[in-house]
């Protein structure tokens, strides 16, 4: 036997009800179709259903509808929309994230007074949100799971994958190499904090727009890679770390480029933004600064490479910042772990001829070369060798560049001067 429930309107609100009258009488005989659960994400629930019969030979009216009715889970009063039988869909919006609702699916006959509902979908609850934007999209427990250009229309992948696990609060960057189209690449805006950046192998980030961030912390973010894993970011400002935030770099290479601002940027510099750098190898490069305007700068098993005489100082009331000769550091600062770098007893014993040079640069070290890197004042590689002890510059324009040779012995970097 069929059975129906009565509603009862008061103003705007409708009371809930599941208790059904049994369809007799002068009653329209009503067979719902199967209503199907749709996408659900942060703020909406997607439904959909099969038609309804009406068995015209009981006494059925003019006046059928649909009637979607949802509310919180344990509350009294809910909302309903009334929709015509030629619709079959329908998507609850404005909902609040990570709510459980209770929704039911109701066709009508000679208004409310015979009403059948249709199928229990259960409890529903809306997707979780976690206080992150990749590529200026929320991320969720709806979208976590498919970080990709459909579902962050702004983020274009070309090669590798990154991924989210919400339980250890980490993202896994593998040989991900993406771009970034106007918008902030990982914008960790949760004042939770306790996020994590894994690099394994090869990532590259390019975020174009000049009102853009490769990274932006408002809580504490730690990166960690390994030897064998590193994350070169190009953009406005790589990375910018607001008040009462501390950035981690642990066991990591990273190498930031500014299109024309600050490598690594605090807010004000007195307001808790902090930088530690650990056992890692870190470039930055910034116009206006390559690490500027931050509380606190620490290095942990680790020192300034380049360029020489650069150290951490007090920039005035503008926090601390790499700084030389009383000036902030405005060309790529490299930071090596110990042991490496130019104050390695290896560097003493490099020697660079010609230099200037014009065309080929001879390398004098003590053991077998294995590789020769030379980088611009925008902390971009230039020019490569392997195997050898010498490097043609030839096709490089006049200017000063940095100079990387890895030795059986450790790792060692100079000043070129090219003319």
């Amino acid at each position: 036997m069929k059975k129906a429930v009565t509603i009862i309107f008061a103003l705007a609100a409708i009371v809930w009800s599941t208790s059904l009258h049994a369809q007799e009488g002068p009653y329209c005989i009503i067979t719902p179709g199967k209503l199907t659960l749709g996408t659900v994400t942060r703020t909406s629930i997607a439904l959909s259903w099969t038609a309804a019969t009406f068995d015209e030979n009981s006494s059925c009216s003019w006046d059928k509808a649909y009637w979607v009715q949802w509310k919180k889970k344990g509350d009294a009063i809910h909302s309903y929309q009334k929709l015509p039988l030629t619709t079959l869909s329908y998507t609850i919006t404005g909902l609040e994230p990570h709510t459980e609702y209770e929704i039911l699916l109701e066709v009508t006959d000679g208004g409310v007074i015979n009403a059948v509902s249709y199928n229990d979908i259960g409890i529903v609850t809306t997707a979780d949100y976690y206080g992150i934007r990749v590529a200026g999209v929320e991320l969720s427990s709806d979208n976590k799971d498919a970080i990709d250009k459909a579902n962050f229309p702004r983020l274009s992948i070309s090669r590798g994958s990154i991924t989210f696990d919400h339980a250890t609060k980490t993202f896994t960057l593998r040989d991900l190499k993406a771009e970034v189209n106007e918008a902030t690449f990982l914008d960790f805006i949760s004042l939770e904090g306790g996020y994590k950046i894994h690099l394994v192998g090869s990532n590259e980030i390019q975020v174009s727009g000049n009102r853009y961030s490769g990274i932006e912390l408002y809580n504490n973010l730690t990166i960690t890679g390994s030897s064998e894993s590193s994350l070169k970011i190009e953009s406005q400002i790589p990375v910018f770390v607001d008040i009462q935030s501390t950035l981690t770099i642990k066991n990591a290479t990273v190498e930031l480029t500014s299109y024309g601002d600050y490598g690594i940027t605090g807010r004000y510099g007195d307001d808790g933004e902090k930088l530690i750098i650990d056992n890692s190898t870190v470039k930055a490069f910034g116009a206006k600064g390559s690490i500027a305007n931050l509380e606190d700068i620490t290095l942990k098993s680790c020192h300034i490479a380049y360029p020489a005489g650069a150290a951490i100082a007090t920039n005035g009331s503008k926090g601390k910042a790499v700084m030389k000769n009383g000036q902030v550091v405005k060309e790529q600062v490299v930071i090596q772990p110990d042991g490496t770098g130019i104050d390695n007893p290896l560097a003493a014993a490099l020697t660079l001829y010609p230099n200037p040079v014009e065309s080929i640069l001879h390398i004098e070290a003590e053991g077998e070369v294995r590789s020769i890197r030379i980088y611009n004042t925008y902390g971009t590689e230039v020019a490569t060798a392997t195997a050898t002890k010498q490097i043609d510059l030839s096709h490089l324009p006049a200017g000063v560049y940095a100079l990387r040779v890895e030795t059986e012995r450790g790792v060692a970097t100079q000043r070129v001067v090219k003319r």
